[in-house]
């Protein structure tokens, strides 16, 4: 099973400036809101006051039958990581 995953965030830094890791730590960034469905269907958006309790989500990170999609998945993965799954990074061969 996929999930295509889309992390929206803002900073007082720049991503491009700093990669994504630095990005991800800054006290000034955070989640704006994240989008994703689970293989074909149906696209769910939460803004940020609903994505650390968005229980599906984070049962499908911690799924190792789970495989995400996204644009830049290195930094979806890191802004996960650290914005939102704290201390649960995907491996390589989940994205």
């Amino acid at each position: 099973m996929q999930v295509h995953i889309d992390f929206e965030t803002q900073s007082l830094v720049s991503v491009k400036d700093t990669g994504a890791w630095v990005y991800s730590r800054h006290p000034s960034t955070s989640i704006l809101c994240v989008a994703y469905c689970v293989s074909d269907g149906a696209v769910d958006v939460y803004s940020s006051d609903w994505v650390g309790g968005n229980l599906e989500l984070h049962g499908l990170a911690l799924n190792d039958e789970i495989i995400f999609t996204a644009h830049n998945a290195a930094f979806e993965n890191v802004s996960g990581k650290i914005l939102w799954w704290r201390n649960t990074i995907l491996p390589l061969s989940r994205l």
